[in-house]
């Protein structure tokens, strides 16, 4: 048997130590991702409530034709309790120029999907299954969701739209449901009542939105957000949602956000911080009709886009 130099026997220690350490970095870097998985990612949707929209209907409600194409029926409110319904009723649409446009967005992509929070009765998410395009809808407030359920078995699209009965925020929590007299859209979270499971009191619990990231099946979708001023704190967690889905369009009611223009307070930031997580990711702010909007936010219409660019050139005037 021949003998082993010094100088190999060296080199065979040091390969293996090498190897022993490159195992070690390995280890080092896959256990906090474990760890991470185990007790967050796991768990990370544990306030998430799939709403089941093929259940049986216990209640009749009165539906409507929209005006759109294709045939979408929409179920409604009685009385004077809901802006939306009664508008339904009496012309058969309701946000007639930004539904247009989700509708064009739609139409000229077949494999986008719908993310709509602040889903209400389901305008948006019906007119987009309807389409043929898969849907997921979060809404807070559960007579709500009990009509968009009459109206998907009615439409025949509840297999094409995901729904989850979820507030979304900045962070995991639960809050009361406090409804508008009014427009029964325009609900709030009331994060600061401890009583919130008291029988009888309507309740949701509170999920990010990179928490919906992982009840969409699809890799490219329109954003439509109304959430009743709250869209910048929505921001706050939706990198994960921006780098698994292509999001073409963000489709936000600004009018929610003007209360902060004229105020310098951490909300007025936060909408600063969300104008600029959207422009930093190439998106172009814009009206409508597409017309560029200035910096200047304060200032800007009801309705704002934001539209993905494929060729960055500077976003905001």
């Amino acid at each position: 048997m021949g003998s082993v130099s010094s100088e190999c026997l060296l080199a065979l220690i040091t390969r293996r130590s090498s190897r022993v350490r490159l195992y070690y970095l390995i280890i080092l870097g896959f256990v906090p991702t474990l760890v991470y998985f185990l007790l967050f990612r796991s768990r990370s949707c544990a306030l998430c409530h799939k709403f089941d929209l093929t259940a049986d209907k216990h209640e009749d409600y009165q539906c409507v034709r929209m005006e759109y194409t294709p045939l979408t029926f929409v179920c409604l409110y009685d009385g004077d309790v809901d802006e939306v319904s009664t508008k339904l009723v009496t012309t058969a649409v309701w946000e007639h120029e930004a539904v247009a446009r989700v509708q064009d967005w739609l139409g000229a992509d077949p494999s986008l999907g719908l993310i709509d929070l602040g889903a209400h009765i389901g305008v948006y998410s019906l007119l987009a299954a309807r389409m043929g395009h898969p849907v997921v809808a979060v809404e807070p407030h559960l007579e709500s969701l009990y009509r968009l359920r009459a109206a998907a078995q009615l439409n025949d699209v509840t297999d094409r739209i995901t729904v989850l009965h979820n507030a979304v925020g900045d962070a995991h929590s639960e809050g009361r449901v406090i409804t508008n007299d009014i427009h029964q859209g325009q609900t709030l979270i009331n994060k600061d009542d401890t009583n919130v499971h008291i029988r009888g009191r309507p309740y949701a619990s509170i999920i990010t939105l990179d928490d919906v990231t992982a009840y969409c099946p699809f890799r490219e979708a329109v954003l439509k957000l109304d959430v009743n001023g709250m869209e910048h704190i929505v921001f706050r967690n939706a990198s994960a949602l921006f780098e698994k889905i292509r999001i073409t369009h963000v489709l936000i009611e600004w009018e929610n956000l003007l209360q902060y223009s004229q105020q310098d307070s951490l909300d007025t930031f936060l909408v600063h911080k969300m104008i600029l997580f959207l422009t930093s990711r190439k998106y172009r702010a814009t009206n409508l009709e597409r017309v560029r909007l200035a910096s200047n936010w304060h200032a800007w219409p009801r309705w704002v886009v934001f539209e993905l660019q494929t060729h960055y050139t500077g976003l905001l005037a």
